[in-house]
């Protein structure tokens, strides 16, 4: 791979190690087979409740995703395919579904 994917805060997070994996793994797409057309991987990272400390959090948080994504981006431009990948993030925060379903006493945030 010709992407350097060293985290610019490798103590508070894996994220770009991950995306790093996914990177190799779609590298290794020809090795793996003529019955894989679609693949889809995940990646995760927490770290993001931050409640009375939203602002904190994210200035914290957010530049090590960055950094992850932009590099898993330079990669597969390298590799030729970023025409053909798609990256999709999403968040959640399950206490809404518990809240509503079981009518739970606890407040959603």
């Amino acid at each position: 791979m010709s992407t350097d994917f060293r985290s610019i805060t490798p103590d508070i997070d894996d994220i770009a190690k991950q995306m790093k994996l996914v990177a190799e793994l779609i590298a290794a797409r020809d090795q793996r087979g003529n019955g894989v057309n679609r693949d889809v991987f995940t990646a995760y990272m927490g770290g993001f409740d931050g409640h009375s400390e939203l602002k904190a959090t994210m200035n914290n948080r957010l530049p090590a995703l960055d950094n992850a994504i932009k590099k898993f981006w330079m990669e597969m431009k390298a590799q030729g395919i970023s025409e053909k990948v798609t990256v999709v993030i999403g968040s959640e925060f399950g206490m809404y579904l518990s809240f509503f379903v079981f009518k739970s006493t606890l407040r959603p945030h």
